[in-house]
């Protein structure tokens, strides 16, 4: 609740009092420690975030009694790797991530498509553009059976699949998928500031040396 309130601080000595009652006891310790970890990567102390982290790895037996968590544990820990641009290294946790998730949900869930939309991201960011869209459409093939219970992420891979048509130049297949995820956006997970961000990036497209006359931009 104070998290989802903006009042992080309180939030960070909460989470950090309960993991410290309920250490090696329960799932609810894991939980903790994911939560304080979310919180540092938001406020961008990606050092604090992976010393959080690393903490849950620490109990083998813990792993295998709660493996949905371990799967948490190491996506979370693949955001801190790439938000410090860490990329490889956040490849390989994400795909450890995966694994454990594919034995637990049958396709299509969200979960499976969260790790493919990150693995696509990385893919992106070490530069292998074409495997990062085979990576984006596996991800869209986990979210599209429920695109309003999946709104927010669909809005958000077609964002990352624009971002990849971006790099190589494709600056009209970057604004089809931008456009295609601003109107998700919209109608099922509405964001003043994510709308802000995809106008943004739709704007600078239209900025590149192309024409575009045929594309309205959108409102």
């Amino acid at each position: 609740q104070y998290q989802s309130n903006g009042q992080l601080e309180l939030a960070i000595q909460l989470y950090s009092i309960n993991a410290e009652v309920e250490y090696d006891t329960s799932e609810f310790y894991l939980r903790s420690i994911h939560n304080l970890a979310r919180i540092y990567n938001h406020q961008r102390e990606y050092l604090k975030a992976r010393q959080s982290i690393q903490k849950a790895f620490k109990d083998e037996n813990r792993h295998l009694k709660y493996p949905d968590l371990h799967a948490t544990s190491l996506f979370i820990s693949a955001q801190t790797e790439d938000n410090t641009g860490n990329y490889a290294k956040a490849d390989s946790l994400m795909q450890q991530s995966l694994r454990i998730r594919r034995k637990i949900y049958k396709t299509p869930h969200r979960k499976l498509g969260n790790c493919l939309m990150s693995l696509g991201k990385y893919q992106t960011g070490l530069g292998n553009y074409s495997q990062a869209l085979s990576l984006y459409e596996l991800a869209r093939r986990e979210y599209e059976n429920n695109i309003k219970e999946n709104g927010y992420e669909m809005s958000s891979l077609l964002f990352n699949i624009g971002n990849a048509h971006h790099k190589t130049g494709n600056y009209k297949s970057d604004i089809d998928y931008k456009t295609r995820g601003l109107k998700i956006q919209k109608k099922y997970a509405p964001n003043d500031y994510e709308r802000a961000a995809f106008l943004h990036n739709i704007g600078v497209s239209y900025l590149k040396p192309v024409s575009f006359t045929h594309l309205t931009l959108p409102t």
